[in-house]
């Protein structure tokens, strides 16, 4: 027998435990107690961890990483968004080819603004199956499996994501890619991708319904990381695929209700339905210094946009990853094969 204390409940126990032991009241870890006897004990039993009722659920091989775009690494993102669209180019065909080409259009379309407007805020967030390094490798191409650009400015309560595109290479066999083993970018060789491929062969298999996460977390660390005035909306012109993902996964909290009117250099954006509490007014000066939010966000064109919360957004990062690993569990219950 042995005597224990939980601190925060101040509590003192006397019992003869095998495991670790925690307090009945609060569940904390309870410690040895070394005091004087004390004159009185806590007659409820001491507890121990509880088992899971359930196998935990399989924990997911993506992770997602937010890398501030800067003069040094901005070539690493255009050789591999370059290299990502001469596969898909050469392999891919109809829709599915127009689709990629228009996506890394957008991605290059963003790297193309950071480089006009400097002050502006611009990252790449990426679900990743393991590390990428500043240098373009072949390695750190084939890890990556969806990537976009987020961009915003201090100045702007307004955030765009854009040019979001999976990696070719989850969707072809391995062996179609010796069609285009001599295309390469950046030093970096489609023929080097097969032979990394090829050693791991895991990281050939896609990870299914990323894309809303991928912008959920982006939202999530672009609210902890931007400057300047609070982002309140994403607003992208998506294509029509995202644009059908993003009304499905985000509906609660999101518009496509959304008109700009330029006045010389002033730009007046309303967005949300007319005489609705959540209707918004953004007015941004000096339009010219902004130019992603024209040639990327399409504030003043006629392109399909969406305007996402932020806050919803961002914390529907961990709720989509909750559900993404009890789906999982599930569906290795159903198929022990997997």
């Amino acid at each position: 027998m042995g005597f224990y204390q939980c601190l925060p409940c101040v509590k003192i126990f006397e019992e003869n435990v095998a495991s670790v032991p925690l307090c009945p009241f609060c569940r904390g870890q309870v410690i040895p107690y070394t005091g004087p006897t004390p004159s009185s004990l806590c007659i409820t039993p001491l507890t121990t961890q509880l088992a899971p009722i359930l196998p935990l659920p399989e924990v997911s091989p993506i992770s997602f990483k937010f890398i501030s775009l800067t003069a040094e690494n901005v070539d690493f993102w255009r050789n591999y968004a370059t290299l990502m669209r001469f596969i898909a180019s050469n392999l891919f065909s109809g829709v599915t080819v127009y689709g990629y080409q228009q996506a890394v259009k957008g991605f290059m379309d963003a790297l193309d603004c950071f480089k006009k407007t400097p002050s502006s805020q611009v990252w790449v967030a990426v679900a990743t199956f393991g590390s990428i390094k500043s240098n373009p490798s072949a390695r750190s191409f084939v890890n990556i499996e969806m990537c976009m650009t987020v961009t915003t400015h201090p100045d702007v309560p307004i955030t765009t994501h854009m040019g979001i595109f999976r990696s070719p290479l989850r969707l072809v066999k391995t062996p179609e890619l010796e069609k285009v083993r001599g295309l390469h970018a950046g030093g970096v060789s489609v023929g080097d991708i097969i032979a990394v491929l090829e050693k791991k062969r895991s990281l050939a298999h896609p990870v299914r319904r990323l894309s809303t996460q991928l912008h959920a977390f982006a939202a999530k660390r672009c609210l902890q990381e931007s400057r300047g005035l609070a982002k309140i909306f994403m607003i992208t012109a998506p294509l029509a695929k995202m644009l059908e993902i993003l009304n499905k996964d985000c509906s609660a909290y999101s518009t496509e209700k959304i008109k700009s009117e330029k006045a010389g250099s002033t730009l007046v954006t309303l967005v949300g339905e007319a005489q609705t509490p959540k209707r918004h007014q953004f007015v941004v000066n000096n339009i010219q210094n902004y130019p992603w939010l024209t040639e990327l966000t399409d504030l003043n064109g006629s392109r399909p946009k969406i305007a996402i919360e932020m806050q919803p957004l961002a914390s529907a990062m961990d709720e989509s990853t909750r559900v993404e690993s009890v789906l999982d569990w599930l569906e290795s219950r159903h198929n022990p094969a997997r």
